[in-house]
């Protein structure tokens, strides 16, 4: 079932983006921190401009997307940035991914947006590129009718 999040799904969210942050071995370099997690994902969803949906089983959060609507500075027409987008590996299929993926896009474009823009970006320790995530989600979203526009570089300013 995909749905709009509830505050009452905060602990299922939890579970879930500790295994997102788990998977991409984000925790060896900065670990998971409840207190701060809780206060920005609230925040962060209750902006007026945040699509946030999830897939849920048997009470169980097994993938999410989330992102914002917004405008770039030279034109106020809209478009959409999926900011986060997780599924659990337990249930990574084609249909959990695209059912998640076609209902933002559908809540995106009801609201007014002419397209979306999705960065692939992974790394673990040491800011090291994780390529398997990377390589996987660069083909789906070009499996989806994504047009890769560029790279996401990331710059480690202790060791600069």
């Amino acid at each position: 079932m995909i749905r709009e999040f509830e505050p009452n799904d905060t602990n299922e969210i939890i579970k879930a983006a500790r295994k997102h942050v788990k998977e991409l071995k984000f925790s060896e370099h900065y670990p998971f921190d409840d207190v701060h997690f809780i206060k920005y994902f609230r925040e962060y969803m209750m902006k007026p401009n945040t699509v946030g949906l999830h897939y849920s089983q048997g009470g169980n959060i097994m993938g999410y997307i989330a992102g914002t609507i917004g405008t770039k500075m030279f034109n106020p027409s809209l478009h959409a940035t999926i900011d986060y987008f997780w599924v659990d590996p337990e249930e990574r299929n084609k249909y959990v991914a695209d059912s998640l993926v076609d209902a933002f896009m559908r809540d995106v474009r009801i609201k007014g947006c002419f397209y979306v823009e999705s960065s692939v970006m992974s790394w673990g320790k040491d800011y090291a590129p994780n390529e398997d995530s990377i390589r996987r989600a660069s083909i789906y979203f070009e499996r989806k009718g994504g047009l890769p526009c560029g790279n996401v570089f990331v710059f480690d300013l202790e060791n600069a």
